[in-house]
């Protein structure tokens, strides 16, 4: 990172071959990590260019503002904090947390702490499910019927945040009552860790080194990295994922954003606000930092008594944010997504499966990983190959598309290696809907200006369904003898419904399996020449979709079935 610094530019993005983007948070995260890495000089450099960038230009105060403050903790400097004003609430939950903790880490008078410290408690407590995962959207989940929460996004990348923002608030104030919450967030994280070296393939910014780095550092401040721990699940979590980035490793030193950058040497399955030299800055200043730390001061009882696991075993589950991670005795792992969460970016002309239930997101087996992340496309990508859209069904009506991505009525059946998963949904909308007449189009401009998009985010929760169109989903996985059973029941009592995807499925183009069968409509196998396929810009690397031709749906009920089987 210190060869990227240059005078009078600071951070260097050698991806993009620019600058570090003003509006981002490299510049002072390169600060901090080169402060504390005995490269001060070219810090200062960075931090300067960073103050000389006009106010307007600036953005992702919150984390600015954490940045600033670790540094004057650093050095005891003053540095103002008001060129990072903070806001009460942002569209993603992680955001609030952090503008919170630094308040929390502002507070000059015991009284001002403790009020800042039971805020923070408070609003992480109301933005976690009952199994402890970080609710990232809405900002006011809504309840069920059954009691539980309703339709909730728990990016797996995000929670390791919220983890991390937990980690730094129990170490500033030492208050006990953080040790439940912790607890609760890393017993959840077991959720999103395949027993190795990936440790999150659900919803945005899946298997990047932000979510990453946000972990690890969060596990060296509770100590999971000492001798003691060595046996625990966090410490091997921790191990796995070091060595996974000693594989992401690029030619100058830094690291690529996710695994399947590694494979191509070019960014694959970035979302827009991904940066290689800012998620390479803040991966090296908390990590500095939290090392530093460890290493200088002694930690807090709240966090040195933390009970860790010695790992999953069998079923995991966390009904409310619809997920599972099972385990077999070999130490093949499956992680999966059951009823589906709402996309956090719903957008006219992108289509985000990375939320989409009644799929398996993740399977590892050994050392090779057997399926790829969902992704997200455009409309028009998905149009010219349908086959991107993976394991989620895909129908067209009037122009508009519509897929499976959220299930109800969800059972689940574990029985030593065997899991066995029914579900029905029916078609939600993939895309928003424009604005439409006069009232429309001012009612979205005022959501625009004064609303910062609010009302347009909450489409997310509302999709439209397709009427007369349902699904039944019967998925079976055998840990033990590796296999795969998906079958998919659809009943049409519309008209004009083209599937546009029939047995849509994806997997590692590097491990496909050595029994693979597909049956259309009339229960018969098909011949796998017929099938369409195209590669997946997956996280994950050489993921491949596949998907019988586009074809009217039958009316009535149709089945169609994919068996699996890998050596």
């Amino acid at each position: 990172m210190a060869a990227q610094i240059r005078p009078d530019v600071g951070l260097w993005d050698p991806e993009s071959e620019q600058p570090t983007p003003s509006d981002h948070y490299g510049q002072l995260a390169s600060a901090l990590a080169l402060s504390l890495l005995d490269a001060a000089e070219q810090g200062r450099t960075a931090e300067q260019v960073w103050l000389a960038v006009p106010a307007k230009q600036r953005g992702h105060a919150p984390f600015n503002r954490f940045l600033l403050l670790l540094l004057n903790q650093r050095d005891g400097g003053q540095r103002p904090l008001h060129h990072c004003p903070l806001q009460h609430r942002y569209p993603s939950n992680n955001w609030t947390l952090l503008a919170q903790l630094c308040r929390l880490l502002e507070a000059q008078a015991p009284a001002q702490q403790r009020g800042a410290d039971v805020r923070l408690r408070r609003m992480l407590t109301g933005w976690m499910t009952e199994r402890g995962g970080l609710i990232d959207y809405p900002a006011t989940p809504a309840r069920s019927r059954s009691g539980g929460s309703g339709r909730i996004a728990t990016p797996m990348a995000y929670h390791h945040k919220a983890l991390f923002v937990a980690c730094v608030a129990a170490w500033q104030t030492g208050d006990q009552r953080w040790a439940q919450i912790l607890t609760r967030l890393l017993d959840w994280t077991l959720l999103s860790w395949d027993g190795a070296g990936s440790v999150g393939g659900f919803g945005r910014s899946n298997h990047a080194l932000f979510g990453d780095a946000c972990l690890l550092a969060a596990l060296l401040l509770i100590g999971a990295g000492e001798p003691e721990h060595r046996e625990r699940a966090h410490a091997r979590m921790l191990t796995g994922v070091l060595l996974r980035w000693q594989q992401q490793e690029r030619a100058d030193g830094l690291l690529w954003l996710t695994p399947a950058d590694a494979a191509a040497h070019s960014r694959t399955g970035w979302d827009e606000y991904m940066h290689l030299s800012v998620y390479n800055a803040w991966t090296a200043a908390i990590l500095a930092w939290a090392r530093h730390l460890s290493a200088t001061a002694e930690r807090p009882a709240v966090l040195r008594d933390l009970s860790l696991p010695t790992g999953p075993q069998g079923l995991g589950a966390d009904t409310s944010a619809g997920l599972l991670r099972v385990e077999s005795n070999a130490g093949r792992c499956a992680l999966l997504s059951t009823r589906g969460q709402p996309p956090q970016a719903f957008r006219q002309q992108e289509v985000d499966f990375r939320y989409s239930g009644g799929l398996l997101f993740h399977l590892r087996a050994g050392e090779r990983y057997l399926v790829p992340t969902p992704i997200r496309l455009t409309v028009n990508a998905l149009m010219q190959q349908p086959a991107l859209a993976g394991w989620v069904p895909v129908f067209e009506c009037r122009d508009e598309l519509y897929g499976l991505t959220d299930f109800d009525a969800i059972e689940v059946q574990w029985s030593q290696t065997t899991l066995s998963i029914t579900a029905v949904a029916q078609p939600l909308a993939l895309t928003r809907q424009p604005a439409r007449g006069p009232f429309g189009r001012g009612l979205a401009a005022l959501d625009w200006r004064l609303l910062s998009g609010r009302l347009g985010r909450r489409q997310a929760l509302q999709r439209p369904a397709l009427e007369g169109v349902s699904g039944q989903l019967r998925l079976q996985l055998d840990l033990d003898h590796l296999t795969l059973s998906h079958h998919l029941t659809l009943d049409n009592r519309a008209e004009a419904i083209r599937y546009l995807n029939p047995a849509g499925h994806a997997l590692i183009a590097e491990t496909l399996p050595e029994h693979w069968q597909v049956t259309g409509p009339e229960q018969a196998a098909v011949d796998r020449t017929r099938m369409r396929s195209a590669p997946l810009p997956a996280t994950l690397a050489a993921g491949q979709g596949y998907c019988l031709p586009s074809a009217t749906l039958p009316e009535g009920r149709s089945t169609y079935g994919i068996e699996l089987g890998w050596s």
